[in-house]
């Protein structure tokens, strides 16, 4: 299967499980997140060429002097050199492209109706502060015949996490207010939650992060972003 293809069934997937004004919602957040995330590249971008050049220039002075412009006073292109190399320093990756939102909806029902029959039904927390991963793994759960809780911040987290024990619990890493390896430190002390399976997710996957979400008492590790397929797997491994 292609990467279009695939991006294609999530797509006809989410149009199944969403209204059109949940669907708008999520575009929004997405389209801002993309924006976002573009500026904040940017800016990188213009701060490293800068800090190049400076380093360049310190080195310059030292070997004997010489004339010095301003990083607004330099030519543009000039400019746009170092900004070309601050670009391959960063080793910024390439933004996929937006998902193709036009595909009509084809609910895979039957698919996903067969999978769910014989399995255990769980209680899960999903926790993350992004409202479009909330909505994907909360709506995919529910079909699977899951009761689903969620939580936008570390402390939200906490309180439903020890008031209605969940079976099983989707911990981003960076939430707001608490962060998910606090939660889940704290999660951790109560006796009915000690067993309790904790998936920690970042887009951060370093053996730094993955160890660290061990010793807070997170059983497994996944890296952003989840599909359906990896949701399968830890439930078919925590819970066959």
């Amino acid at each position: 299967m292609t990467t279009q293809q695939a991006n294609g069934d999530r797509v006809k997937w989410l149009r199944s499980q969403a209204t059109d004004e949940q669907i708008s919602a999520i575009l929004d957040q997405r389209d801002r997140l993309f924006h976002e995330k573009a500026e904040l590249q940017r800016r990188l971008v213009e701060m490293t060429a800068e800090l190049i050049r400076l380093r360049q220039a310190q080195v310059q002075f030292t070997r004997g002097g010489g004339e010095f412009q301003g990083w607004s006073e330099a030519p543009e292109q000039l400019r746009e050199d170092y900004r070309k190399e601050a670009r391959a320093a960063l080793s910024l990756e390439a933004e996929p492209e937006p998902l193709d939102w036009t595909i009509a909806s084809a609910p895979p029902a039957e698919e996903t109706a067969a999978r769910a029959k014989g399995e255990k039904k769980l209680t899960v927390l999903v926790v993350d502060d992004n409202s479009i991963v909330l909505f994907m793994m909360e709506k995919y759960l529910e079909r699977q015949g899951h009761t689903v809780l969620t939580a936008m911040n570390g402390l939200a987290a906490e309180k439903l996490a020890l008031t209605r024990f969940p079976d099983l619990i989707f911990m981003d890493i960076n939430l707001p207010i608490q962060d998910g390896l606090t939660v889940t430190r704290l999660v951790r002390e109560h006796p009915k939650m000690r067993s309790v399976p904790i998936v920690a997710f970042s887009a951060t996957d370093t053996e730094e992060v993955r160890a660290k979400a061990a010793a807070a008492g997170c059983n497994a590790f996944l890296k952003k972003p989840l599909d359906v397929g990896t949701i399968d797997a830890v439930l078919k491994e925590l819970f066959a």
